[in-house]
This record gives structure tokens, sequence and C-alpha cells, in this order.
């Protein structure tokens, strides 16, 4: 046919492009009846255009499908001249499921068509692409879920949802220690099979009831949305963990997984993802650090220890511009003669709530908020102005020690900044020691031991502290180009009561005097200690016995004198002299458990807790407890204490009289009880009940008592206070 024909019969020419084209087109009536179909639409369908011609449309519909088509079709009736576009899903006879793209127009006024015209374009094969791109995407090919790209989507969601209120969710991130270490170990597709069966384990625990993600190849990132109890994810936590340190069973091998999860409870507050993934992070590090299979909490809200690093996280990137840190001295001194040697410079944190708190009690708080180069800056500039006023005013040159985090030798220009301070001063770096902890020998040795190279050829001292800290302390002897060595507080403690530490120390300091190291001994509390060290020729040391931590006023008076003379250490502070109450206490046989629970701080009502302690001693005046938590002795903070006795539920409210340093990182406590007449004849009444029955009984055991004993008891509870 020639084109001056075709331009004379349009029909042919329609039914030409309308039988070549590959797309479908379908005439219908308004209940969905096919007039006309073309004849490609057999290729899609898998029916022959004749086998669609009398029956609905809708019949070759996926069901979700069906819904949708009739509502375009509707749309288009009701406005004529309108084109409405959509996709459908509809079933091929032959070859499953088709995803095409419809283009509907109301054509019931054309004298031609009569009827509703559809035309139908395949996008399976987009489609098909689109969602392998989106899964490429969105999920981790290995196990199936979520991946980091979707769960950062998710979380930021959730995080900028703001419907009536803010979300109620935990965010809990799992760290699979070990499993880098199996890798290495073993084949790569082991790895693979071991993290899918981590994944299985979860959904078959979890199910539908949260969201879980590969985060990275070592964690994964659960959250769920349920408005839960603290105890209910606690115990999620707890099961979640003793399900994934089970055996798992690879080929041949029996495969056990370490597993830390930090937890972060958002309870309707208005929080950045980045801020978010900050905190359950930092809960991570806490459990990690606490030796794994553990979980921690961040929460403000949770319990007092989760509450107080809140507090400090929040505040103490202000703490500086507030001028609230200060420098304290701590006298480093010839044990045989009182000369003062040095001095430990150290920054104490002046809380408004909590206190004193010296950063080295913070220090992982201070590295994971990065405030610690500006603290430790800040320090090392008073120390330097402080020595040159000294130096001015003709007093005797000593060595200042200051600690430094580990993280600061990752800095380029760390020892630079040294040097600038030390030289604006005018001070002789000579005097200055640097203190590394052995811990900071645990990655990139080789890039330590450069700097500490550097900063010896400019005169400043090394030493080494915490030795006998840990395990491993003695095997970097031979690595530190070290001036000094520090023995550990805990090695001193056991002086005279652990024969076996006595020896080892004993041995330590023979050593020591031979390779011709200076030792220095820290945490000498008494009398016993001091004169062992000095018969076997410790030659420095300090500690409680030679007076606390000093202001620089303070210290330059010892300063001027030239020694520190040992002092009687009297442990009960002035408030508890004052205000010892006269009546009788109760010394139990073995420590009561109890729950501590902070209802103000600063007149402010919070009713925080709680957090485990333990009952040494009880009286109608007060009560002795232990904690691992360090309180202020402050009257401004007010506690209240719950416990059992004799089947009875005691709730006392009181406040910190004294504090006492006790071993393992424990606090001992002497607390004034705060009670009106009523129920203080109450208690007393109970605690003589309490009395005639341990008469009667050695082995009273009426309470919320304990066998163990306290660095036991807390260490047990650790992870579920933390």
């Amino acid at each position: 046919m020639t084109q001056k024909e075709l331009i004379q019969n349009p029909k042919k020419i329609f039914q030409a492009l309308v039988e070549n084209s590959k797309d479908v087109f379908e005439i219908i009536t308004k209940d969905g009846t096919i007039k006309y179909t073309s004849g490609i639409s057999e290729d899609l369908t898998g029916y022959n255009s004749n086998d669609r011609v009398g029956r609905s449309i809708y019949e070759f519909c996926t069901e979700k499908s069906k819904v949708k088509l009739h509502s375009m079709i509707n749309q288009a009736i009701y406005n004529p001249g309108d084109t409405i576009e959509d996709t459908i899903v509809v079933n091929s006879q032959s070859k499953g499921k088709f995803h095409l793209e419809v283009h509907i127009q109301n054509m019931l006024d054309d004298g031609i068509v009569n009827g509703i015209f559809l035309v139908f374009r395949d996008i399976t094969n987009r489609i098909n692409m689109e969602h392998k791109i989106y899964y490429i995407n969105n999920y981790d090919d290995v196990t199936g879920l979520y991946n980091k790209n979707h769960f950062n989507q998710h979380l930021r969601e959730l995080c900028e949802s703001k419907k009536t209120n803010f979300p109620t969710y935990a965010l809990m991130m799992l760290e699979l220690e070990n499993l880098n270490e199996i890798v290495y170990n073993l084949e790569y597709e082991i790895g693979n099979k071991l993290i899918i069966g981590v994944a299985e384990r979860l959904r078959e625990y979890l199910g539908d009831k949260a969201y879980i993600s590969r985060y990275s190849d070592n964690n994964i990132a659960i959250i769920i949305r349920n408005r839960l109890s603290n105890n209910q994810y606690k115990n999620i936590a707890e099961s979640i963990i003793c399900m994934l340190t089970k055996p798992f069973q690879i080929g041949k091998y029996e495969l056990e997984l370490s597993v830390s999860m930090g937890i972060h409870l958002c309870n309707g507050d208005s929080q950045s993802t980045k801020t978010v993934k900050k905190q359950v992070f930092a809960a991570l590090n806490r459990s990690i650090k606490n030796g794994g299979n553990c979980y921690s909490f961040y929460s403000k809200d949770f319990d007092i220890k989760n509450y107080k690093d809140f507090m400090i996280r929040n505040d103490i990137s202000k703490a500086i511009k507030r001028n609230q840190l200060k420098m304290f001295y701590m006298p480093v001194v010839e044990l045989k003669t009182g000369k003062i040697l040095g001095a430990e410079a150290v920054v104490k944190w002046k809380h408004p709530d909590w206190g004193d708190i010296f950063i080295s009690e913070i220090i992982t708080i201070a590295e994971e908020t990065n405030v610690i180069s500006d603290i430790e800056d800040w320090a090392l500039e008073e120390v330097c102005k402080t020595y040159r006023g000294w130096m001015d005013d003709g007093r005797m040159p000593i060595n200042i020690s200051m600690k430094f985090s580990g993280i600061r030798f990752y800095e380029n220009d760390f020892v630079d900044k040294i040097l600038d301070v030390t030289n604006r001063y005018q001070v002789p770096p000579q005097t200055l020691i640097v203190e590394v902890s052995k811990l900071i020998f645990e990655d990139k040795v080789d890039r330590i031991m450069k700097e500490l190279d550097r900063m010896q050829s400019h005169g400043i001292q090394i030493a080494l502290s915490d030795l006998g800290a840990g395990n491993s302390s003695w095997a970097y002897l031979n690595k530190c180009p070290i001036d000094i060595i520090k023995i550990n507080k805990s090695f001193i403690k056991g002086i005279g009561s652990d024969i076996t530490g006595s020896i080892i120390l004993k041995s330590l300091l023979n050593m020591m005097k031979e390779l011709k190291v200076q030792l220095v001994a820290e945490g000498i509390e008494d009398w016993e200690q001091l004169t062992f060290l000095k018969n076997h020729n410790c030659m420095a040391g300090q500690g409680n016995i030679y007076g606390k931590a000093l202001s620089y006023k303070d210290f330059e008076k010892i300063l001027i004198r030239g020694r520190c003379k040992p002092q009687k250490i009297n442990n009960l502070g002035v408030g508890e002299r004052e205000e010892r109450r006269k009546l009788f206490r109760i010394k139990f046989h073995q420590y009561l458990e109890a729950d501590l629970t902070i209802k103000e701080v600063g007149n402010k009502p919070l009713e925080i807790g709680s957090t485990p302690i333990l009952i040494e001693d009880i009286g109608a005046g007060g009560l002795k407890i232990i904690s691992d938590i360090r309180f202020p002795a402050r009257r401004s903070i007010l506690l209240k204490i719950s416990t059992e006795l004799l089947g009875k539920d005691i709730d006392l409210i009181g406040t910190i009289l004294r504090t006492e340093e006790l071993s393992n990182g424990l606090y001992g406590y002497g607390i004034k009880l705060i009670m009106d007449e009523n129920d203080r004849t109450k208690l007393i009444n109970l605690l003589n009940e309490i009395q005639i029955k341990m008469r009667n009984n050695v082995l009273f055991n009426e309470g919320s008592f304990t066998s163990l004993e306290p660095p036991a008891y807390f260490k047990e509870n650790k992870c579920k206070t933390s």
C-alpha cells in the first residue's frame, strides 16, 4: 500500500499502529467488560484476544489491583477528558504476574470508540530492576535483614516524627565481639553461616515485634516500638544475650559468640539521629569495657548511674566555659626523708549537683564526648602558669606529673602542643612527667613509641602508671622507654593482709633497684604500708597519708616548707563526728540488699532509681551502706533506701554525711536518716526485735540478705545496673 493509499485509509493506519505497538490497547464498557483488545495482549496475558473479549477486565488482575483499577475506571467515568494513570499487576496464564502501567480515558461519548479506552505498557522489567536496586540499597545480602542505609532512614523517620508525642522506643545495638576472630581463623563462609544463624534466632525470638538491621559486619541494631517498662526491656536484653551466647553448630564446628549490647531508651524526647546513635554506642562501649556478654542502658531516667552519666555527659562540655574546673596537686614524697619531690596534677570538676568529680573518674565519658583534649589542654596551661609563678617566687624546683588520655597520642600535633605551652611559660620540659597507661600500647605500638621517644628527646620524663593493675602490665616494661614506674594502689592496699602480693611487691622493688628505674607507690593509706615500703627501699610515694589532692595555694604552703610529714588518717568526716547519733546500731552478720533511689537533688524532685546497694549496719539515727556509685557528701541530695526485714518492706529517707573510698571501685557511705518521731519509734521497735532474734540465732537471715561479699555482689549486678 502506497503512502497515498494509507492517507486515504486512516482506519488501516490505526490498525497497523495498534497491531505493531508494544503497548496493549483495550476498550471496555462502564462495568469493565472488554469490547476490544489488541493482538499483543496475548503476549502479556497468555490469553488469546478473542478469549478476553466479553470477559470482565477485573478477573485478570490480582486482588489488590482489582480495587485500584476499579477506582481508576470510576475516576475516568466522572472526569471526562482527564487521563488517569497508575500501575497495576495482572496474572498471566503462562508467565506469572506482570506489572503494567495503565492510562485510562473516558471515550464513552466518542461515536466510534463508545467506551472507556485503556493503554497498557509492560513495565515488569523496570519494576524488577527497581526492586533489585531497592533490595541492594536496603537489605543485607547475607542475612536478608535491613542494612545500615535502611536503618539510618528508619531511625531518621522516628526522630523526626512529630505526631501527638515523640515516639517511645528502645534502640538496642549488639556487637558480636569475636566474630572477626572466628572469620579470621576459619573460612569466610563459616562466618557468613554464623551471622545467618544469629539473624534466624533474632527473627524467631522477636518476630514482628521489632525492627532488625545488620548495621555493620559485627553490629546488629534492634528497634522495639512497643511501650514497655524498664524491667521488660531488661528481660528482652537478657534473653537476647542468653540466646546468642548459646553454641552455634556450623558444619563440624561448635562456635560460641561473645555479645555486648548498648540500649538507648527514648521516652518521648526529641533527639537527632546523630545524638541517638552516639548515646547507644556509648552504652555499647560501656558493656564491652565491663567484660562483654552484658548490656548497658543509656537513659536519663533509667537508674541512678545512668542519670549521673547523663548529667555528666550533658554538662561536661560546658565545664571550662563555666569556670568549674580546678587544678589540684597530690604531693609525691621521698619516703625516708619526707622531702617533696614533686606532685601529680589532677583536674577536679566542681559539678553543681554531684560535687567534686576527678576527671580521671569519668575519663571514658570525657573521651566519648570528645572534650578530653580541651580539658587536658586547659590543665596543661594551668599547670605551666602555676609553675611559672612558683619559679618567679623562688620556690624549690619539683617535677609535675600529668596523666593524658591514650587518644591524645594519635593526634599529629600532641607533642608540639606540650612544647608550645612549656615554651610560652618558659617552664623547662625536664620538670614535666607524662604518665602513660599500659592500655595505650594495645594498638599502633610503633606510633606510640615514636611519640614517647620524641618527648624524651626534649627532656620530658615518661612514667608508666598503674603497674600491677590487670594481668598484662609486666609485658610493657620492655616496650616502653620509661623513666618512672608507678605501682597501682591495689598492690599497696594488700600489704600486711595479702602475703602473695607482698612477696611480689618486694621482688618488684628489688628488680627496679637493679634496673635503676625510679619507683613511686600510689595510694599509701596507713603506717603499715609506709613502713613496708620504706624497709624495702621504695624511693617515693603518694597517698592520703600525706594528704589528699590540694589546691595550688594549699600545695604552695607545703612547698615552702619543702617537706611533707605523714599523718594519721581519720576517715570520719566533720559532719559525722558532730551529728553521729548515740542510738544503738545493729551490725548484720551478712550484708542486707537494698535499692537506692535519688528523691531530690538541690531541692529539685527527681525520683530516680533504683540501683542496688548493700547495708552494713543500721540504727535509728542512720546506717552505713556500700555502693559502686560515687556520690558527693552533701545535704542537697536526698536518698530513699528500700529493703525488707522481718517480712516488712522498709523505706528510709536520708542524706550522706560521710564518704569512704573502698577497694574495687566501691564506696562506703554514712547516712543520716530524716524521719519524724513516730517513724523513728517504729524503726527502734523493729531494730529491738531484730536484736533479740540475732541473740537467739547467730544465723539470723529474716530479710533480703546476701551471702556474697561486696566485690562479688556488685560484679554480679554490674551489667544490669550500668
